[in-house]
């Protein structure tokens, strides 16, 4: 275990290979002015949804000086902003003053810029909390606000369960559209900031929501929830027993805070991976990360005033200080911010009762040993190429490469509009010791159509008619079992393809399977905590909007980002390429017959696998997030898990020669 490599903990781990910027001093103002712009941004996945969006950014430094933007209210509105009620109506006051400019030119372009997405509390507004969004782009960050239409000041249109709910699609929609416009090269907002760093953060209701998207998204380097709540109400869109948000997490709370008290914010950093950071603010209370509380005219009101602390400008003068240095560090990437962040400068800030923190140390790295150190085989290698024709169903291509005589099977399962092509590496190395089969399922490939795609006779998706279900597919693996006369097979299924090998296990060729072996693969492809409330899996939000959109148009260059979060950050563009051409060489109808098809539903039936299972996952898989390996590793009895940290979705082609050596000391212990 010495000799092995060590890396970052994961928060960091996020910045290599990003150029690290330099940090202006996080108690201070920043150095630029800020503009500010209101954005109407259209969902193109939500019919109706369009998120009015307030942007805050770097200026150029001839509006230094300039008249700031101001907003303003009715008294019964900021009421209503703090959940009450006044018994009387009076007019309207200037709420909020800022330094921002409407409209004005944007600062030069900084490579080292990240994006911050903000989340107002239950009926807030986008721009309640300014003192910290305006601040932030001083700093030179792009700071994006939305209304959470339903969930606002003006309009409360949703339940909060509902809200709830598209909260999260919204945090990843506004993080997709703002990526997009950085990355348009015609863009007023065009090379803004860098698309691979973005941080969300929120207050109360907002900071939940931060913590529930952020579990379901993998782009955000950093999250900071501003007195989250964190119990059984956040189950409506994950379950709050294991999550894992993959960033550097920094979580606010206020001592006296009636409405989400200090065990919310405990009980959320309890069960988060650092680096982690709990930060306690003597007196404060719930509003004070707001703009409302610094208006002392407003809190003369006493349903207003009792939800904020003694010194709300004392509370918001460090939370701004530590949210900036937190940006600094894991955002910009600069390692002289952790001065900020260490345990001695927090605990010299007057407004923190207490400070908790693990920055994580190196973690060892999980390559071990020698790779791919299999002897070459006595024996000679033979390739065969055959098709089986079934008269109920399209017919199957199979490819077999092994040692000529009787050897090991070991039978590869592809995943959703790819083929068995994917497994060439394994194929390579594998064959010299092993009887090698892969296959394409029907509609892949060299495999026949079906000539009911998409969806069946009955022409209606989701029903026990479609053609490219998963009880399909099993019938097919189950075919070529039988049309090879395999009696002890190990399956290797890949993503969905996983599905497949595990219901084979459970299904009537169980005694023809020797071994499982699950790639990047989910039980349940969307969780619903209505049916499965302790299963959290699944794909990011990222990817579910992303497949989405490429499967209700016909332009082909939208599967190519489908294709990118197949892989860890930054993937070669030479795999990238290939496998959208595989991608996007299948079959349109297949695709989405395949994606319209009923959704399988394998939780409550792992247990009841009973050959050895070896799950493989890779830590940053946006199409099944990792905790849905953990998942199945604590659901399936005495299987193993192993998780690959520089792999995204397809291990097996982003550290082939790992993946090999795991493969074959699996198959070498059965």
């Amino acid at each position: 275990m010495a000799d092995q490599p060590v890396l970052p903990a994961w928060g960091e781990r996020r910045c290599q290979g990003l150029e690290v910027g330099a940090s202006s001093a996080p108690d201070q103002k920043g150095p630029h002015p800020v503009g500010v712009r209101t954005l109407e941004l259209d969902d193109p996945l939500r019919p109706g949804r369009t998120l009015t969006t307030e942007v805050w950014y770097p200026a150029d430094a001839s509006v230094a000086g300039q008249s700031g933007e101001s907003y303003s209210f009715t008294m019964q509105q900021i009421a209503t902003m703090m959940g009450v009620e006044l018994p009387f109506s009076l007019g309207g006051i200037e709420v909020i003053e800022t330094d921002a400019v409407r409209d004005a030119p944007r600062a030069p372009n900084d490579p080292s810029a990240g994006l911050v997405v903000f989340s107002h509390g239950f009926r807030g507004i986008r721009f309640q909390s300014t003192f910290l969004t305006v601040f932030l782009a001083s700093h030179g960050y792009v700071v994006a606000a939305p209304d959470h239409k339903g969930n606002t000041l003006f309009d409360d249109s949703s339940s909060p369960e509902q809200s709830a709910v598209e909260r999260v699609e919204d945090m990843a929609f506004v993080t997709t559209a703002l990526v997009r416009l950085t990355e348009s090269s015609g863009d007023f907002f065009a090379k803004s900031f860098d698309p691979r760093r973005v941080a969300w953060t929120g207050h109360s209701f907002g900071a939940s929501t931060v913590i529930m998207a952020g579990a379901l998204d993998n782009r955000e380097m950093v999250n900071i929830p501003l007195a989250p709540a964190f119990d059984e109400r956040m189950a409506l869109v994950y379950n709050t027993a294991s999550y894992d948000l993959r960033a550097a997490t920094f979580i606010f709370g206020a001592v006296d805070d009636g409405t989400t008290p200090p065990p919310h914010q405990q009980l959320a950093y309890d069960r988060t991976f650092a680096p982690r950071y709990l930060t306690m603010l003597d007196g404060a209370r719930h509003s004070d990360f707001t703009d409302i509380c610094t208006n002392t005219l407003l809190t003369f009101i006493p349903v207003i005033g009792d939800n904020c602390g003694a010194n709300p400008a004392k509370t918001q003068e460090a939370v701004r200080t530590m949210v900036t240095a937190a940006l600094h560090r894991y955002l910009r990437c600069d390692p002289g911010a952790e001065a900020w962040l260490e345990p001695t400068a927090v605990s010299a800030m007057d407004a923190v009762d207490s400070f908790d923190a693990e920055p994580g140390a190196g973690v060892v790295d999980d390559v071990s040993g020698p790779l791919c150190d299999l002897e070459p085989g006595e024996r000679a290698v033979e390739q065969r190429s055959l098709d089986i024709e079934r008269d109920d169903a399209p017919k199957l291509h199979v490819e077999v490469t092994g040692p000529v005589g009787d050897a090991s099977a070991i039978v590869f399962i592809h995943g959703h509009a790819t083929t068995g092509a994917v497994f060439a590496q394994q194929v390579d190395t594998l064959s010299s010791h092993y009887r090698v089969v892969t296959l394409d399922l029907r509609g892949h490939g060299k495999s026949g159509l079906d000539p009911t795609a998409p969806f069946g006779v009955d022409g209606t998706p989701a029903t026990p008619d479609d053609p490219y279900r998963l009880e399909s597919y099993v019938e097919d693996v189950e075919d070529v079992l039988e049309a090879l006369d395999l009696s002890d097979a190990v399956l290797v299924g890949w993503s969905s393809g996983g599905q497949v090998a595990a219901s084979v296990a459970l299904g009537e060729a169980s005694q023809r399977v020797r071994a499982l072996v699950l790639v990047g693969t989910a039980p349940l492809t969307k969780p619903d905590p209505s049916i499965h409330p302790t299963y959290n899996g699944g794909a990011t939000l990222e990817f579910a909007f992303d497949l989405r959109l490429a499967l209700a148009g016909s332009d082909t260059e939208a599967w190519r980002p489908v294709v990118a979060n197949f892989f860890a950050r930054d993937p070669a563009t030479s795999l990238v390429d290939d496998y959208f051409a595989l991608v996007t060489s299948i079959d349109m109808l297949t695709r989405l017959g395949q994606t319209a098809a009923a959704r399988p539903d394998l939780v409550d039936v792992l247990g009841n696998i009973a050959v050895p299972t070896l799950i493989v996952h890779g830590e940053q898989d946006d199409a099944s997030l990792l905790e849905s390996a953990r998942f199945m590793a604590g659901a399936i009895a005495g299987s193993e898990l192993v998780v690959f940290q520089r792999s995204g979705h397809a291990p097996f082609a982003e550290e082939p020669e790992r993946f090999n050596q795991v493969l074959a000391d699996f198959v070498g212990s059965l």
